[in-house]
């Protein structure tokens, strides 16, 4: 009887468990269908900012008397050809566990196309959103210039930029800095993430190429009401802003699809481990079942001789 209940006690703690699990799964489930409609209201405002850099250069080209051209200088190179240019990487992972390998995964690509050499040398600087990527780069003997938690969702996307801004505003103003490269997990059809890397400063030169030439696709053409250097700058850090903010979002989203994966197994272990719980008590309770059968055959056939 003792092992009966034994076995009752996991049958229970086991399904307690699958409770949990299919809970999650719901939960990653929503999560990834609201970060996929966050990611399309972006793309619309990702155009909205473009056709603002399109009237700015169009200003610009005017201004420098090249119409149909993007002057390079308008946008730094990295580096602006002097030496020793610093490069900021901004590496974006998980805050929370069951996530399989979605952090290893990204420091692996991390370290084969980033120059971590270069890093530990002083000459990059880094910033880690997620606690544990931040651990793995510390395990790599890369310093963490930067930390911040990762967001748990879309709400705490706005204040977590509002601090990692701050801190590339300052670093804009002061130092040198010729790019900024964010990496981070990039959903591309559920199960399906890959680690990606994006630099969003200086803006994609193959983006902004030819627009100040391009025609305008408005019935009437925007009036600027400040100088263009001036609202370029400012159009410079609304790109990076909503980058950021992009690149946030697709690393919940993959996360959540990596976390759903994860309970996926999690639940067919289970599943087994139920049939197999299952199995052994319905054994032993028949074994109970018999011998108390053959205990009661045994006393009638004692006493009636």
């Amino acid at each position: 009887m003792e092992q009966i209940q034994g076995i009752k006690k996991k049958i229970k703690s086991t399904n307690e468990m699958h409770g949990i699990v299919k809970t999650m799964k719901t939960l990653s489930a929503v999560n990834i269908r609201q970060y996929e409609r966050a990611l399309e209201s972006l793309r619309h405002y990702s155009k909205t900012i473009f056709r603002g850099f399109h009237i700015v250069l169009r200003a610009l080209s005017e201004q420098a008397g090249s119409p149909g051209n993007s002057p390079p200088s308008f946008f730094p190179a990295a580096g602006n050809g002097r030496r020793k240019a610093l490069h900021i990487i901004i590496v974006i992972g998980s805050e929370q566990g069951l996530v399989g390998r979605f952090n290893q995964r990204l420091l692996d690509f991390l370290k084969e196309k980033g120059n971590l050499v270069a890093l530990s040398e002083g000459r990059l600087r880094s910033v880690s959103i997620g606690y544990k990527i931040g651990g793995l780069l510390r395990n790599e003997g890369i310093a963490v210039n930067e930390e911040f938690p990762m967001a748990g969702s879309l709400d705490d996307i706005t204040p977590l930029l509002a601090d990692i801004l701050q801190i590339i505003r300052v670093w804009l103003e002061r130092d040198n800095v010729g790019r900024i490269t964010i990496y981070y997990n990039r959903l591309h059809q559920h199960p399906f993430y890959f680690p990606s890397s994006l630099t969003i400063y200086p803006p994609s030169p193959e983006e902004l190429n030819g627009l100040g030439g391009k025609p305008w696709e408005g019935g009437s053409l925007p009036v600027l009401f400040d100088q263009p250097e001036k609202i370029l700058k400012a159009m410079i850090r609304e790109y990076i802003y909503i980058e950021l903010f992009r690149t946030l979002v697709e690393s919940l989203s993959s996360e959540n699809s990596s976390r759903l994966a994860t309970m996926d197994n999690t639940e067919k272990t289970i599943g087994r481990r139920q049939k197999e719980l299952t199995a052994a008590y319905n054994r032993l309770r028949q074994t109970a079942i018999t011998g108390e059968l053959l205990d009661i055959v045994s006393g009638f056939e004692s006493i009636t001789g």
